[in-house]
């Protein structure tokens, strides 16, 4: 029970389930304020080479093809149409379902958010302590049980189901890949080099 607390008190230094900015986060954003006007600068430099008049002529065109007994679809429709297309053009054959990056309801982002914790504890966050291990993922003894307690711990206080949450967090950690890729995401949190 000890254990399970440091852990989720070390994924409340990451990432605070009121989605608050963590102890780690501010104190990299402020040490990133100091990069802010390079930073700015490489933002202009990017942003002047799009050509806006072809993206706009592109919504408009898509907008157009969607357009219906006279009703112009919403902005969401449009992107979502655009995304489509380009996923089918990247992978040769046209999507069915939604999407993907639609944006996921309440309950979804719940359980994405809940899902890269456990890869923050197998990754990031356990290798710390036992270094002969760094590069690899640490498994918790009690396995997959242990793991939806800590989750079930970690969000008992939100207004989702904890036990419910915690089992399709493991079940979206399994299912993303997230279990067997070591990619490098880590630079997400800026502890492991890959």
């Amino acid at each position: 029970m000890t254990f399970r607390s440091w852990l989720v008190a070390r994924l409340e230094e990451f990432e605070p389930a009121d989605l608050s900015a963590g102890r780690l986060r501010a104190a990299r954003a402020a040490a990133l304020e100091t990069a802010l006007p390079a930073l700015a600068e490489a933002l202009h430099t990017s942003l002047s080479r799009i050509d806006f008049v072809r993206v706009g002529q592109r919504y408009a065109l898509k907008a157009m093809q969607m357009t219906k007994g006279g009703r112009s679809p919403d902005l969401k429709a449009i992107e979502r149409a655009m995304s489509n297309d380009a996923e089918a053009l990247a992978s040769g054959r046209r999507r069915r379902g939604p999407a993907r990056r639609v944006d996921p309801d309440d309950q979804r982002r719940a359980v994405i958010r809940a899902a890269w914790d456990v890869w923050l504890i197998r990754v990031v966050i356990l290798p710390r302590f036992w270094p002969e291990r760094r590069g690899r993922q640490v498994h918790l003894p009690g396995g997959e049980a242990e793991y939806k307690r800590i989750i079930a711990q970690r969000y008992a206080a939100s207004r989702h189901d904890a036990a419910k949450l915690a089992q399709l967090a493991w079940s979206e950690y399994r299912k993303a890949g997230l279990a067997q890729a070591w990619t490098c995401d880590c630079i997400r949190y800026n502890t492991v080099t890959c």
